[in-house]
């Protein structure tokens, strides 16, 4: 085996991993760049960073002014959920959508909303964000613990596959010793 083959051979097992590991996490790649995302919260409209908007459900792009719009009618609502919260996602999309469009020239104007579309009062709003930073926090520390265990299964697998080579080169080399017949040719 050559050392390009090695290295081609190695990135496959790699790739191989992280698809498993993506598999098992709920992580996907953005259709458009091919960055890996991660959906925690929230609606499955994911707007990566390279501009993409992304149906997290179907990973079809779509312009921004187009996503909710096919998020109610292709699968439902934005949210995932039973009967009842789709019809009410799919009301809250299209609440969203025409915001949208009523403020494209004013892309910072956006009210904030509490529950269904509704003007949300200063307490609730503070409230809901401290709800948010602390279940953000938990989050993040899950993330991290997770990061850790996959951080130290890829080490134990690597760490493996090393005392798997020396293994071969050991048995390789007794078998070549045992072909010669164990003597030794001074010249």
């Amino acid at each position: 085996m050559t050392c390009g083959e090695r290295n081609r051979r190695k990135i496959q097992e790699e790739e191989t991993l992280n698809n498993d590991w993506a598999a098992m996490n709920g992580v996907k790649k953005c259709p458009s760049c091919q960055v890996w995302l991660e959906k925690t919260e929230g609606c499955n409209h994911m707007e990566c960073r390279c501009g993409a908007h992304i149906c997290w459900k179907c990973m079809g792009v779509f312009p921004a002014n187009e996503i909710y719009r096919h998020l109610g009618e292709v699968h439902g609502g934005a949210f995932d959920g039973d009967g009842q919260r789709q019809n009410e996602d799919l009301q809250f999309a299209a609440r969203l959508q025409r915001q949208y469009e009523l403020r494209q020239d004013q892309p910072f104007a956006v009210p904030r909303l509490g529950q269904m579309g509704m003007p949300a009062q200063p307490q609730a709003v503070a409230e809901q964000e401290r709800a948010a930073r602390a279940e953000r926090a938990r989050r993040l520390v899950e993330a991290r613990e997770r990061n850790e265990r996959e951080v130290r299964l890829a080490a134990a697998r690597e760490r493996m596959a090393r005392e798997r080579a020396l293994e071969e080169q050991e048995r390789a080399a007794i078998v070549r010793r045992e072909q010669d017949g164990g003597w030794c040719i001074v010249m």
